[in-house]
């Protein structure tokens, strides 16, 4: 007489199926206004969202594949839903998957341990703590500690060799926080860019405020130097002066800011501190030179040989999220490193090792942009802003290079929980002017500006090249803004892009200069040598293979070989 009752769970089960189905087709159904979208998927509903819901009803009708399909589906969206976690760790170990299911577990411990609501009556409480107790049960079973560390069966081989450690620990800089400053959203934590300016590891905030070391104008022919500068979409508001490169290490100036014309005479900040974190020596040096590579192939091979040591050592690399970060560093060293494949296959075992891990995400996408998957970029950056909308990083590449790409732009504007976002919103509401989230096609309706299409002139000489652009009548100073770095030139006159590409070759940037003289606007690039030698400028931008042919005619030529003056 037990069907009956079976056959009644099965009937409430199928049940709850058809309406959980109907749950999920109604969200997706549902009218995306700039609230209701906004925390449609992005938040969490209680102990069990329609997805995960609708995996705990497959489990129960003993469809273990489709159960699983439905929770990989709610991770998609949101990586670090610890529901979901719990519920993955039960499915497979339905299905005898003892290591992912340990691995789950864990990770279902460590978010809910790190998230602990403190009021003690609290439904958010009451039903964590019962994913706890779930988790901990799981693990006992499974034979797994309840704690950060390796699941057994993860196969990581480290080597005992305390040489392989020269000194225990080290603090590095992992993030700056602004203090007093006039302008409200320049304040703030500032968290690493994964980028670096001139050699020094960039900063971000959640409004998209930047702290880097730039090159400071200076006369032709002169010794260059530097200062931090607090800026955002390409113009300074404050910076701190510094001696030259040498002394440039972080953190900045504590003190001694002063303000910039762009800062509209607000007060500067009144100190930058610095936040460290400790780690193990391996990693921590292996990171510092990971971040400083770009354009070094010598010093990011150093950076890739230290994090391989960092990863067999278990202090550095013992744990969950210590070994997802190091794996991270060392995907940034291969993406250094031209090897953009084997990164990804790094950061996917990053992610999988600790899924909430933002800087996986920011590191995937910039292999991806390396690689042309645009779209596959994109979709990274959601993925973290769905998990942390203030994440000023991912919003500032997102609103950047990837702002056209498929429904980018789409996306952001239902997003105004991102602060960046709702920046540029408002700017552009207030200004009337093109602004980051506008086409590329629009015109400035003052200058009859028309885009990345405006034509220029370009003169190649033997150590230089000059890009000319002759503007509009009534184009004053301030409305032009220009960025010049190693390998990228940004050009913008009353907030219309003129150029925003790759160059052609690489550049001193230290020893390239603009100047503006109405009508005229010049930037003056200084080449760097290859082997010795100057090479020609044919074009100003990149040129990938298909649009030198089709700039040739079709001629044949050697895609490897650069011409040189």
């Amino acid at each position: 007489m037990l069907w009956r009752p079976l056959m009644r769970g099965r009937l409430a089960s199928a049940q709850a199926l058809v309406t959980c189905r109907l749950h999920l087709h109604g969200e997706l159904q549902r009218p995306t206004s700039a609230q209701s979208w906004a925390g449609q998927r992005s938040q969490p509903t209680g102990p069990n969202g329609p997805s995960s819901t609708l995996s705990m009803v497959l489990r129960s009708l003993a469809k273990t594949d489709a159960a699983l399909a439905e929770v990989n589906a709610a991770l998609e969206l949101r990586p670090e839903l610890p529901q979901a976690l719990q519920l993955s760790a039960l499915l497979w170990n339905d299905s005898a998957e003892a290591g992912k299911s340990a691995l789950a577990a864990k990770q279902c411990f460590m978010l809910l341990s790190s998230t602990m609501p403190e009021e003690a009556t609290s439904d958010k409480r009451r039903w964590q703590l019962r994913l706890l107790r779930d988790c901990e049960h799981l693990l006992a079973e499974l034979g797994e500690s309840l704690d950060s560390s390796l699941p057994r069966c993860y196969g990581a081989s480290f080597d005992e060799d305390s040489s392989l450690t020269v000194c225990a620990n080290e603090e590095m800089v992992v993030g700056l926080e602004v203090l007093g400053c006039g302008i409200d959203e320049c304040n703030g934590v500032y968290e690493s860019s994964r980028q670096a300016s001139n050699k020094q590891e960039a900063f971000v905030n959640a409004s998209g405020f930047r702290v880097s070391l730039e090159v400071l104008p200076t006369r032709r022919g002169q010794e260059a130097k530097f200062g931090w500068v607090i800026g955002r979409d390409r113009v300074g508001y404050f910076g701190a002066m510094t001696t030259d490169e040498g002394t440039c290490d972080l953190p900045p100036a504590r003190h001694g800011w002063r303000s910039f014309a762009a800062g509209g005479g607000a007060a500067a900040p009144s100190q930058c501190r610095a936040h460290v974190a400790t780690m193990a020596s391996l990693a921590c040096r292996g990171r510092a030179l990971a971040l400083r590579s770009e354009g070094d192939g010598d010093v990011a091979a150093e950076a890739k040989v230290l994090l391989s040591q960092a990863l067999r050592d278990r202090s550095a690399a013992g744990e969950l999220h210590s070994r997802a970060a190091v794996l991270t560093d060392m995907a940034m060293a291969l993406r250094q490193l031209g090897n953009f494949q084997e990164a990804l296959a790094i950061i996917a075992e990053a992610l999988t090792l600790w899924p909430a891990l933002a800087e996986a995400y920011l590191e995937k996408a910039m292999v991806l942009i390396k690689l042309s998957r645009l779209p596959d970029a994109a979709k990274a950056l959601k993925q973290l802003l769905t998990m942390r909308p203030k994440d000023g990083r991912a919003a500032c590449i997102l609103l950047g290079s990837l702002r056209f790409q498929v429904d980018a732009e789409d996306w952001l504007l239902h997003h105004l929980e991102i602060p960046l976002v709702a920046h540029r919103l408002e700017h552009a509401s207030k200004a009337n002017v093109v602004d980051a989230c506008d086409r590329p096609c629009r015109h400035d309706s003052k200058h009859g500006l028309a885009g990345t299409e405006a034509p220029f002139r370009l003169e190649d000489s033997t150590a230089e090249v000059h890009v000319h652009w002759v503007l509009p009548d009534g184009m004053e100073a301030q409305e032009v803004q220009v960025d010049i770095q190693a390998e990228h030139l940004f050009v913008a006159a009353a907030g219309v892009a003129l150029f925003d590409q790759d160059l052609a070759h690489r550049i001193k940037t230290s020893e390239s200069s603009w100047t503006f003289a109405a009508p005229d606007l010049i930037v003056s690039l200084s080449k760097s040598m290859i082997r010795g030698m100057w090479p020609k400028w044919e074009v100003l931008h990149k040129e990938d293979i298909r649009d030198r042919q089709l700039r040739l005619g079709g001629l044949p030529f050697d895609p490897k070989q650069v011409q040189y003056r």
